[in-house]
């Protein structure tokens, strides 16, 4: 229990030093800015919905990143500790909700993002669409920039269609240390 309060404690020291300015550089890096050239997005042509959460360079018993993969008939659920799956759930969806969520794509700001160049052990955070096999939209940013505008309610409406993603979450990780 000490060991995880002195994580949690780390982490938020960590967090509270976070970069929010337009530019420049800090003790973490020199911030990067990505802009895509993305044509008009049609929504009726958006077949699926990723959000990636890559967590920060913890021990593996802590670390516990994820993604959802959202179509019209599915929420996909993936939990890796560093790349090693652990837990992996199926959510039947439907095509009215997926329209919901894809009315949700007005708030995102145009495509793109920043991140800390150089910097380790950060958090990262990816909100991509498709069409098809092929990205339309990429947003992404890490927890040493601000959250772009709409990025935030977005990624927590997303995290909000899998009923029990805190459960996927604190699934044990039986691998090394």
């Amino acid at each position: 229990m000490r060991l995880f309060v002195f994580w949690v404690l780390a982490l938020f020291m960590f967090v509270g030093t976070s970069c929010e300015d337009e530019g420049g550089s800090n003790d973490y890096g020199e911030l990067e800015e990505t802009t895509f050239d993305y044509e008009g997005i049609r929504k009726d042509s958006i077949t699926k919905v990723i959000y990636r959460f890559s967590d920060s360079s913890v021990p593996p018993k802590f670390h516990r990143s994820y993604k959802i993969a959202v179509t019209k008939n599915t929420i996909i659920a993936i939990v890796d500790v560093y790349g090693d799956v652990i837990a992996d759930k199926e959510y039947a969806f439907d095509e009215i909700r997926f329209k919901e969520l894809l009315a949700k794509t007005d708030g995102l700001p145009e495509s793109g993002g920043k991140l800390m160049k150089g910097a380790s052990g950060t958090m990262g955070y990816t909100v991509m669409l498709f069409e098809g096999n092929k990205d339309v939209y990429k947003l992404f940013w890490d927890n040493l920039v601000e959250t772009p505008k709409g990025g935030k309610e977005f990624v927590e409406y997303v995290k909000g269609l899998v009923p029990d993603l805190e459960a996927l979450l604190d699934t044990p990780y039986e691998g090394g240390d």
